[in-house]
C-alpha cells in the first residue's frame, strides 16, 4: 500500500464456463504485483484468471478462408501476429486462440501458427512495471 506494507488481494474467478468453477471448487493461484492500488491488483487478478482459464491450444491451422465476427472475408495477407481468431467447427464446438505466426501461400492460402500461452497479463504486468518504475 502507500505505506509501503505488503497486502493481499483474493480474486473469486465466477466464469461458468471453467470447468472447476462449474464444479464449485475453488482455483487458486498466486500473482505478486507492485503496485500501491488495490483496483490495479484486483484488475490484474481478474486478467490472471482469464489467462488461465482459457483453454491452452498450440498447432498451425491451414484455411482458405477467415471471416470476421461480422461475417466479411478477411484478406489473408493482413492477417497480423497478437489478433485473436475462433476456430469453428471442433468437436468441443470452438476455441479462441492467439495468432503467433502467419504464412500466406499467395492470397488465397493461409497458415495459421496459434498459441494460446497467457498474454493480457504479461502484457498489463510490462505496462505496469514501465509506469510505476
Amino acid at each position: 500500500d502507500v505505506n509501503s506494507k505488503e497486502l493481499y488481494v483474493d480474486v473469486t474467478d465466477t466464469d461458468p464456463t471453467h470447468p472447476l468453477v462449474a464444479l464449485g471448487i475453488t482455483r487458486y493461484g498466486d500473482l505478486t504485483v507492485d503496485t500501491t492500488s488495490s483496483s490495479t491488483a484486483t484488475a490484474l487478478g481478474q486478467l490472471y484468471l482469464t489467462d488461465n482459464g482459457r483453454k491452452q491450444v498450440k498447432g498451425t491451422v491451414t484455411t482458405r478462408y477467415v471471416r470476421t465476427n461480422t461475417g466479411a472475408d478477411v484478406y489473408l495477407p493482413n492477417i497480423r501476429p497478437g489478433k485473436m481468431v475462433r476456430l469453428l467447427g471442433l468437436p468441443d464446438g470452438y476455441v479462441d486462440c492467439i495468432v503467433k505466426k502467419t504464412t500466406c501461400t499467395g492470397d488465397k492460402i493461409v497458415a495459421l501458427e496459434l498459441d494460446n500461452a497467457p498474454y493480457s497479463l504479461d502484457i498489463a504486468l510490462a505496462q505496469l512495471a514501465k509506469r510505476e518504475g
